[in-house]
């Protein structure tokens, strides 16, 4: 642990030689020299010895290291005075008495007003409050507008309106009546209107069916051809093989069949794509505007996409 030493009476003066400061030594300098004078003239005649003498006492008083607190001087000082003031002391009651006097100032009393007497300052104030009261209506001569048969007509005629914007108004709920009839009658319209092209396309082919020509037992068994997976039956593809891909196809004997004449009913010849048919059938939650936009974005997207694939291998 750490021992550190703390300066004590760090007012205390340098001491120079022995408990002796540089003034105290000073003083005793002054005192011996008094001292070797006074040597010197006992010499040559004893009396006068004691004319250096005082000096030499008074100067080696002072250099005496006796009080730490304080120097010499200071000491002798404080003692002299002791003794020398009196010990008793005269208390006065009264004090010392002042010889000042204050006086305010005069304050002058301006008269701000415009020489009106108290019946026309009255007639002034009761206007202005009147004025004030009525909301500016006592200046065309209306007291309490308030109170006027043209302000209870406009409150009544207030109430009596209809507000459109009220959800408990009846006229709020026929007006929201007729727009969800409405737009379900819209969204029935635009169902059948997909799904009809669809049925003529179903009864066309089912038309248009050749019947099942005779089988013949001459007839050769032809290889099964390799298919191939469309990924993307919603986009128009074309995929070109190289040349050593290519595999010939046998030639194989064609049956003609006569055509049977049918009455065929006109159809589409445009065929909607099944991306569209699901969009109508599975999400009823969707408004008529959203099936419309959705079914033209698809639209847009199938015209788009149109690629060819070219296989290298």
């Amino acid at each position: 642990m750490a021992v550190y030493k703390v300066p004590q009476d760090v007012e205390a003066e340098d001491k120079l030689l022995g408990p002796f400061s540089f003034k105290q030594f000073v003083f005793l300098v002054v005192s011996v020299a008094a001292l070797g004078v006074a040597y010197g003239l006992s010499r040559l005649l004893l009396p006068l010895a004691l004319l250096p003498l005082p000096v030499a006492i008074f100067f080696g008083v002072l250099a005496l290291p006796l009080r730490k607190d304080q120097p010499m001087e200071v000491y002798l000082a404080a003692v002299i005075s002791f003794f020398l003031k009196p010990k008793k002391r005269l208390w006065y009651a009264d004090g010392v008495s002042s010889l000042i006097e204050v006086v305010a100032p005069r304050v002058k009393e301006d008269n701000l007003g415009k020489g009106y007497d108290q019946q026309e300052v009255q007639r002034r104030l009761s206007y202005l409050a009147n004025l004030v009261d009525s909301h500016g209506w006592s200046v065309r001569g209306i007291n309490d507008p308030e109170n006027s048969p043209m302000q209870a007509d406009l409150y009544n005629e207030a109430q009596a309106t209809n507000d459109l914007l009220d959800e408990a108004s009846s006229t709020t709920r026929n007006i929201d009546t007729l727009i969800n009839q409405a737009d379900a009658k819209r969204r029935q319209e635009m169902i059948n209107r997909m799904q009809q092209p669809i049925k003529r396309v179903d009864t066309q082919l089912t038309t248009q069916k050749p019947p099942n020509p005779p089988q013949t037992p001459t007839q050769p068994v032809a290889e099964p051809a390799n298919l191939k997976i469309n990924p993307y039956p919603t986009m128009n593809q074309s995929v070109i093989s190289p040349l050593s891909e290519a595999t010939p196809t046998p030639n194989q004997p064609q049956t003609v069949s006569k055509p049977t004449q049918t009455d065929q009913p006109e159809t589409s010849k445009q065929v909607v794509d099944p991306a569209i048919i699901d969009l109508a059938n599975n999400h009823h939650d969707l408004s008529i505007e959203s099936i419309q936009r959705e079914a033209n974005r698809l639209n847009e997207l199938k015209e788009s996409e149109e690629e060819v694939v070219i296989s290298l291998r």
